[in-house]
């Protein structure tokens, strides 16, 4: 439940962000500015003028584009603290880093994004194995991050440049979920090398949040075991999970309203 406290400070937040953005780009116009942040300018000005608590993912594009990631966690916590809590995690450490709206236009491209995530491995990755992922696609996209110098080349490796591990907006998370999905393979069921599972029932709440719970604690586990260095090894291993409903919760609250 919000208090009037909680209410204060994120509108003190808010409001602390909005004036840095236009300090920022003081000399681009609104929709510029809305444009370099990845918003549409309709939603920015509403927000501006409005000054009422934006949706999560745009919450997180005006802490970013204003230069506000150190006040993502407390931001974040009048939406939904478990959400607040992974993104303290992932920016506790100093090789964590929520990336920009322009590295997040580049990597929109799928086989720039997997060509990224391969150097991101702590091996790097090689021409054998891009060409083996993604073609001779693979190179052109390897070579463009060169060029941009997110990635550097040594011995023969390709490496991304930056120390640090890019944590990415839910935009960006939710534009890749089918890339890593596409790279799901039938053949390798019989072989125990993959897993998958699909689940659907009508639940109350109580029931969402429990299979809430059970991903966060899915997640958790399978973050021990990625940065467990006993782990590490030169297959390109990826994992993936999510829970949602079909419907939305405008919806469900318009239905109720019908019943009534």
């Amino acid at each position: 439940m919000e208090t009037k406290c909680m209410r204060a400070r994120w509108e003190e937040i808010l409001d602390r962000c909005l004036t840095d953005l236009r300090d920022k780009y003081k000399n681009l116009s609104e929709a510029q500015i809305a444009s370099k942040i990845g918003m549409n300018r309709a939603t920015l000005n509403r927000v501006y003028n409005e000054k009422r608590r934006p949706h999560l993912a745009n919450l997180v594009k005006i802490l970013i584009g204003s230069g506000n990631d150190v006040l993502v966690k407390e931001a974040l916590d009048s939406y939904d603290a478990d959400v607040a809590n992974v993104f303290d995690i992932a920016l506790a450490s100093e090789d964590n880093k929520i990336v920009s709206h322009e590295f997040e236009k580049l990597i929109n491209d799928r086989t720039v994004f997997v060509a990224y995530v391969l150097s991101s491995l702590d091996s790097g990755t090689d021409k054998a194995q891009l060409i083996n992922v993604l073609g001779s696609a693979g190179m052109d996209a390897i070579s463009l991050l060169v060029q941009r110098e997110w990635v550097s080349e040594f011995n023969g490796r390709y490496y991304k440049s930056s120390k640090h591990n890019m944590v990415r907006s839910f935009d960006s998370i939710k534009r890749h979920l089918n890339t890593y999905v596409d790279f799901y393979k039938i053949g390798h069921i019989e072989k125990k090398r993959n897993y998958v599972h699909t689940m659907t029932e009508g639940l109350n709440l109580n029931g969402m949040m429990a299979a809430r719970s059970a991903h966060k604690r899915f997640h958790e586990e399978m973050a021990k075991i990625m940065d467990d260095k006993r782990n590490h090894g030169e297959i390109p291993f990826f994992s993936v999970a999510l829970c949602d409903s079909f419907t939305s919760i405008e919806s469900e609250t318009t239905k109720k309203e019908y019943a009534l």
